[in-house]
């Protein structure tokens, strides 16, 4: 696989966005690949999945950059990042989705962590975003911008900070989160707002069934239409809007 070139297609395709190539005295978008690489291959039970990730994901970015990657550098990661799912066919569907979106979502809030001043971060997704899972997981401060669609449990656990997706997202976006803003600009898929605590969802066009199951504060608007409400025995607090006009409580 030919990062470069693989970078400079992609950035040669985003004029739309308006997203350009920037010019830096160093990348390290080729360290970031490896450090993906080798968390793909990482062996983990599926109860620790998580934990195991967010770890080696950490490990695997001090060896390879020495926490010395821009912003710029996880925008141009994020571009190639469907590379992975097509040079390893046989792995399974799962397995690609939760590392996948952890990994992003952890080279984010690492960075953030060490230049606290940069809160704005894009990821473009175009084209294989549906197989992210978990991007946002545990958000917290910072602002990211997703350009294309992302899979499910976007935003999930998220403490604080802002979601923006010019796409639609998989099942139970929001899942669990306890502050913060989600703004979807098409499609939420059922689940969304599922056991949320805080916050705020906007979805601009339409939300699958289940809405905000078990949510017990926050805010859900939807634009267009709902598939579903849960029964209210499922609906413990907050409020939920469609077209502006409050659905739950009636």
């Amino acid at each position: 696989m030919n990062l470069k070139k693989t970078i400079e297609g992609e950035y040669a395709n985003l004029a739309d966005a308006e997203i350009h190539t920037i010019k830096k005295e160093k990348s390290y978008v080729s360290e970031i690949c490896e450090a993906f690489e080798y968390v793909l291959h990482v062996e983990t039970p599926r109860f620790k999945m998580i934990e195991k990730i967010n770890n080696v994901t950490f490990d695997q970015l001090h060896l390879k950059t020495s926490m010395q990657y821009s912003s710029e550098d996880i925008t141009a990661f994020s571009t190639c990042l469907d590379q992975f799912s097509n040079k390893y066919p046989f792995l399974d569907k799962e397995h690609f989705e939760v590392r996948s979106g952890i990994f992003l979502t952890r080279l984010i809030l690492l960075h953030h962590a060490i230049s606290p001043k940069e809160t704005e971060y894009v990821l473009i997704t175009k084209g294989y975003g549906e197989k992210c899972a978990f991007v946002g997981l545990q958000s917290h401060t910072v602002d990211i911008r997703i350009i294309g669609d992302i899979g499910r449990y976007a935003f999930a656990e998220a403490y604080s900070g802002k979601m923006t997706v010019e796409g639609s997202v998989g099942k139970s976006c929001g899942k669990k989160m306890i502050d913060g803003e989600l703004i979807i600009k098409e499609n939420a898929g059922p689940y969304a707002g599922e056991e949320m605590s805080g916050g705020t969802i906007s979805i601009q066009k339409n939300a699958g069934a289940y809405l905000g199951m078990k949510m017990s504060g926050g805010n859900i608007s939807v634009e267009e239409t709902i598939a579903g409400l849960p029964d209210t025995l499922f609906l413990h607090g907050g409020e939920i809007y469609n077209k502006g006009r409050r659905v739950f409580p009636k």
